[in-house]
């Protein structure tokens, strides 16, 4: 006897393209459920038409006023003035006020789902801002309506927080961590009856006032897993053009590099398991032929160059016409093998550099990388054609004018294509959390934590744009912290290195016909986003989904391709 189950993600408003992909974790969970005979339908917010519900047109006047005048001090190097992020601030609040509408209109649909379905579930996927506390409204009145109906949540923001979730709410009948397409269907049994909870993996639970976290599994075979499903009659959204068509692919799970900052070897474990290569190439292959796209990112924190190389020999030996992205991690990039890469489709690769000063990359990111060697692999990837983007934190704990020194040195030195600069934030579980003391964090657990779930991550946006949070380090609070990093980003603006340009806005930026204008694109997007331009964002859509699914490489006389 087989269940039905209704999976939604709902993150909130999007401030950039990358939130109009598809949602390759729940295609993942649909895939597993379809291939254990159960029935599921995904309900995925992430839309064009979800960005001109949720900004209404009194709020996008408010919008282009506020965003106009408050880009023109940034791009200038001045402080945006008192009377302008006092309208952003007011803005702000009232579009959490529409979000809290729409909200509501997001679980009346999830609801007429779940009713027409006769659901036995629902799944949530937890996101950051106002996808984490809609979620929760979302999941609130599924249970207000429906008694027998249980609800589960997973996703990354569950990987980072775990238990803590049940400190500001007990809506959910249970949190996945970890990987969940075999999770999803242990689960499908418990609602069954024929399974108990604390007897299926990678579960949290709350009973009785104990909250119990069951042992982590982690799929071992990945090329066991079933193929994702993108069918518009399982995955509506796919129709048309309410998602950018740009693919994620789960090439590479776990990160065995350590660093003290990063999630991801919590998320997904510190051994590194990978997909092969021939089944790599048959999921892109699968997903040209369903989707009818030829753009992909992979999932992967570092994919290992070994595995790049030989999909990238599979593609071209195939005569597979695609483009792609991929992160990268100096410290293990082969530098004989961007030029295949290259060849390939691969348009551009996210390196996280984090520092140019080897006493901040021992110490304080825990990365055992020279800063020559950063140097080598950027010149490597961005001779072979690819744009190459680089990550930096700063100010990271311990820096010093000389440290900052080292790192524009590097930078201007070896000038990456874009550099994104991150400030740090603090992720429960990893190095800097854990010894906080030893790296110089000062935070109230509770209350960080708290604040932190809610808090709104805005990518692509300048660092004025962002919130505080309650923590310091080494003595500068989060306003300080924000001030310096938006200060370095200037100083690298100054430098004529652009910034805030990721590999998936590269993608985007070529197929939408920017390529070698990402820095506009990057400045559009900001505008469309910021303003909740739906109508042009939905253009943008149409375009590049339809080169997506006509994309052409033609070999340039370097290396390297580019689509036309």
């Amino acid at each position: 006897m087989s269940t039905r189950s209704v999976l939604v993600s709902y993150a909130g408003y999007p401030y950039t393209f990358s939130s109009l992909m598809p949602d390759n974790g729940l295609a993942n969970l649909a895939g597993a459920l379809l291939c254990a005979g159960q029935e599921t339908l995904v309900l995925d917010y992430g839309t064009v038409e979800n960005v001109e519900a949720m900004l209404p047109e009194e709020l996008r006047v408010l919008a282009r006023s506020a965003f106009s005048s408050a880009m023109e001090r940034v791009s200038s190097g001045q402080p945006v003035a008192p009377e302008t992020l006092s309208a952003l601030s007011s803005m702000e609040e009232s579009i959490r006020e529409a979000s809290e509408k729409r909200c509501g209109q997001v679980a009346e649909e999830v609801c007429a789902c779940v009713e027409k379905l006769k659901a036995d579930f629902v799944g949530l996927k937890l996101w950051n801002g106002d996808g984490f506390s809609g979620s929760v409204e979302i999941a609130r009145e599924v249970k207000r309506r429906y008694k027998n109906v249980m609800v589960f949540a997973g996703g990354p923001h569950v990987d980072i927080f775990r238990d803590i979730i049940y400190r500001v709410t007990d809506v959910f009948d249970a949190l996945v961590y970890g990987e969940g397409e075999e999770t999803v269907v242990q689960l499908t049994e418990f609602v069954q009856g024929r399974r108990k909870l604390d007897e299926v993996d990678n579960v949290i639970f709350e009973q009785d006032g104990r909250v119990t976290t069951t042992p982590c599994r982690r799929v071992e075979n990945l090329d066991m897993l079933p193929f994702p499903c993108y069918d518009d009659c399982v995955y509506p959204a796919m129709r048309g053009n309410s998602k950018l068509k740009v693919i994620v692919l789960d090439e590479s799970r776990g990160c065995p590099f350590g660093c003290y900052f990063c999630i991801h070897p919590i998320k997904s474990g510190s051994r590194l398991r990978t997909k092969s290569a021939e089944r790599i190439a048959e999921e892109m292959d699968r997903i040209m032929k369903s989707v009818r796209t030829r753009a992909f990112r992979y999932a992967g924190s570092a994919t290992p160059p070994a595995l790049a190389k030989e999909i990238a020999s599979l593609l071209l030996g195939r005569g597979m016409k695609v483009i792609y992205s991929a992160f990268g991690n100096p410290a293990n990039a082969s530098l004989d093998c961007f030029e295949e890469l290259s060849r390939s489709g691969c348009q551009s690769i996210f390196f996280g550099i984090e520092s140019g000063s080897e006493r901040i990359l021992r110490g304080s990111m825990g990365k055992n990388l020279k800063p020559r060697r950063i140097s080598e692999v950027i010149e490597e990837s961005k001779r072979a054609g690819i744009f190459t983007v680089g990550s930096v934190i700063f100010p990271a704990p311990f820096e010093s004018e000389e440290s900052e020194r080292a790192t524009m040195e590097l930078l201007c030195g070896v000038r990456p294509d874009s550099v994104v600069v991150q400030f740090p934030l603090v992720y429960p579980g990893t190095g800097w959390a854990v010894n906080a003391d030893k790296f110089g964090i000062c935070f109230d657990e509770r209350e960080y934590t708290e604040k932190a779930l809610t808090y709104k991550a805005k990518p692509l946006m300048p660092l004025e744009f962002w919130e505080d949070l309650p923590i310091s380090m080494n003595g500068r609070d989060s306003a300080t912290i924000r001030k310096e990093a938006a200060r370095f980003t200037k100083k690298l603006e100054g430098n004529g290195i652009l910034t805030s340009v990721s590999d998936d806005l590269v993608l985007t930026a070529r197929l939408a016909g920017y390529d070698g204008r990402e820095r506009e694109f990057r400045d559009v997007t900001r505008a469309l986003f910021f303003c909740g331009d739906a109508e042009r964002i939905g253009e943008f859509v149409a375009r590049i989904n339809r080169a997506a699914a006509e994309v052409n490489l033609q070999p340039d006389a370097g290396a390297g391709r580019k689509p036309v």
